[in-house]
């Protein structure tokens, strides 16, 4: 909502935030360019209008020109190795207790973050995040607390009665709103639109004293969003803009020229449909009496929402439990003391832009050696055989000078092909883009020209993973941390009722150890209260899982050979870890249930229930009485089987 403040005051507050995001623009603006052409390559797309910015000739100047998509692949090739490296980890985000003690509120804290993730497609999230700092050399997310609400139709039994008597039930349908979604929800921004405070580093955009994001929605979505059923407010009094309005004003990407979209930004559906509204939305830290915003005289954390450039429609103070601007960050080419950094393909772009030209010159020098040239000695021969397009061509000599050399009437031009050596060079560049990237021929799955031994090979793979095993660390400390640290703060102060999630992964806890993968349990408020730590990813990518499978095989078989392991070891789950590693979840469906009984699950009971139960002879220790009477591990209630 707007906080109530004079007309003039108002006047004076989009001063402000319009100067802030002309802050932030002077440096973003100066990417822009950059960024344009970053698009463009990594698109394929030929800009017959680009110049070569030192020289100013232009870029494309063959006949037929094509941009070799070879940063394009590389550019996959790496986010796709740290895609796999994330999301191999089971689930994406794993959570400590700041303590160490409480791995059962660590559990069921991870357990719920990984819910969430689910219900927001976080692979999505990441993989987009990923892509955008490659190409980019940032990008990133927002995550506020969300709820949704749908109408779905629902069966309800309802009493018939006729003159008073009751006739029984009757079943009829009817229209009910229920909360789909009641959580974090976590969207990808747009590296273009941010409006980041330039006097602190990228990596460091806590510090700043403010965050910015352009946003383009439509009119409509702005009016369902109208108070009292969302943050805004004087929706109606926006003025309606066209798309030239906004590019005035508003940082535009080349995505719409590169793919050849149409402009749609100036449609709309009727006379009261404003079309698309240009939001800015900013999240400052701002002292509220020097804006008329309330008497106090410290610095706080407010959220201001400008449409249009001209109409105030949301300035609230920011309630967020965390006390920090909902956004996380990552780069690819970190550097902790600069405002921003270069992506993979714009440190690429140079010998992309050389590739290319080698290729386009070596296919226009082709083309014109397969265009026949000659001298000719029109007086000689007749010009109309010459020129004729006959498959079989014969070109006669006029009568006068029968007997004469032919060659002194026609002669082809020598034509020299000087890039004959290109397509070797572009081998060269090739490989200098491999190794400036990381992308050796190994990660892309491209086998080695020159053969070499299984230990060479991993070796040299491994080596090439340890640059972007760096980068892995470092964009799971400044992104995937951070998200799940701002995840467990929303969801600590705005969660109210009990949630169920599923189990996924190794657990920790004694209560969750061993469940069945995909069980349903019960998760409450009170179960997550405390102090969580987000663990940095250490960058190593897992084995393969056959590889895994064998090692477990081999640890098995060791095992069973020697008494003295095999007495102090379970080998039945380690035979289950290695049934997992090969992909299968469902171990506890496999095993035998002995005739006679059900299945069941083991019940774990507190320590204080157990001795009570002991001492009332309702639970017997196990091991012929040499059990301890008070363990909880070692005792089991009736009708259960021993836990373990």
């Amino acid at each position: 909502m707007v906080t109530a403040i004079s007309p003039e005051r108002q006047g004076a507050l989009i001063s402000y935030i319009r100067e802030t995001f002309n802050m932030s623009d002077t440096v973003t603006a100066a990417r822009s360019e950059m960024w344009r052409r970053v698009e463009e390559r990594y698109r394929a797309f030929i800009n017959v209008a680009e110049t070569h910015r030192l020289s100013g000739n232009v870029q494309y100047p063959f006949d037929e020109s094509i941009v070799i998509p070879y940063s394009f692949a590389l550019v996959q090739a790496i986010v796709s190795y740290w895609f796999t490296l994330f999301t191999a980890q089971s689930p994406l985000k794993q959570v400590q207790d700041a303590q160490g003690g409480n791995y059962r509120g660590a559990d069921l804290m991870e357990l719920l973050i990984a819910h969430y993730d689910r219900l927001n497609d976080a692979n999505n999230l990441l993989y987009g995040a990923l892509l955008d700092a490659c190409k980019y050399g940032f990008g990133g997310g927002k995550t506020l607390w969300d709820e949704r609400w749908e109408t779905r139709p629902q069966r309800v039994m309802r009493p018939v009665s006729l003159l008073g008597m009751n006739l029984g039930m009757a079943e009829e349908t009817r229209k009910r709103t229920v909360k789909t979604f009641d959580g974090p929800l976590t969207t990808l921004f747009d590296p273009w639109l941010m409006a980041f405070d330039p006097r602190v580093p990228l990596s460091d955009f806590q510090r700043g004293n403010f965050v910015g994001e352009t946003l383009f929605t439509s009119w409509y979505n702005l009016k369902e969003h109208e108070q009292p059923h969302g943050p805004y407010e004087d929706v109606d009094k926006i003025p309606r803009w066209g798309y030239k309005d906004a590019i005035a004003v508003a940082r535009q990407t080349s995505r719409l020229q590169v793919l050849g979209l149409p402009n749609y930004f100036d449609a709309w559906t009727t006379e009261r449909d404003r079309g698309f509204v240009l939001l800015e939305q900013l999240w400052a830290r701002l002292v509220p009496s020097d804006l008329d915003l309330g008497p106090g005289t410290r610095p706080e954390l407010w959220l201001l929402t400008l449409a249009n450039r001209s109409q105030l429609i949301q300035a609230e103070p920011a309630d967020l439990p965390h006390n920090k601007f909902p956004y996380f960050a990552i780069e690819s080419s970190p550097d902790m003391h600069s405002m921003m950094n270069p992506g993979t393909m714009e440190l690429l772009m140079p010998l992309q832009d050389l590739l290319d030209w080698m290729f386009n010159s070596h296919a226009e020098n082709v083309r014109k050696a397969l265009n026949d040239m000659f001298v000719v000695d029109a007086e000689k021969i007749y010009m109309s055989d010459l020129l004729s397009p006959a498959p079989m061509k014969v070109i006669r000599m006029r009568p006068e000078f029968y007997g004469t050399d032919v060659r002194t009437a026609v002669q082809q031009l020598q034509v020299t092909d000087v890039t004959k050596s290109h397509l070797a060079d572009v081998q060269v560049v090739f490989d200098l883009m491999q190794r400036s990237s990381s992308a050796l021929d190994a990660l892309m799955g491209v086998p080695s020209s020159r053969r070499r031994t299984a230990t060479e090979a991993g070796g040299t793979f491994q080596l090439a993973a340890n640059r972007l095993k760096v980068t892995a660390q470092l964009i799971s400390s400044m992104g995937l941390s951070k998200w799940g640290q701002q995840q467990a703060a929303l969801i600590q102060a705005y969660m109210t009722a009990p949630q169920m999630v599923q189990i996924i992964g190794p657990r920790k806890s004694d209560e969750y150890r061993g469940v069945a993968e995909g069980t349903v349990i019960q998760v409450s408020p009170e179960d997550i209260l405390g102090e969580w730590n987000f663990p940095v990813h250490d960058g190593s990518m897992p084995l393969d899982p056959v590889r895994m499978a064998d090692t477990w095989e081999k640890v098995l078989v060791a095992a069973s050979k020697i008494p003295e392991i095999a007495g102090q070891y379970d080998l039945g789950k380690i035979y289950e870890r290695g049934l997992r590693a090969l992909g299968i979840r469902d171990v506890a469906e496999l095993k035998k249930i002995p005739q006679g009984q059900s299945p069941v699950h083991p019940k774990v009971m507190p320590d204080e229930e157990v001795m009570r139960g002991v001492d009332r002879g309702d639970l017997v220790p196990l091991g012929n009485g040499a059990g301890s009477a008070g363990g909880g591990a070692g005792a089991s209630a009736p009708g259960l089987p021993p836990p373990g």
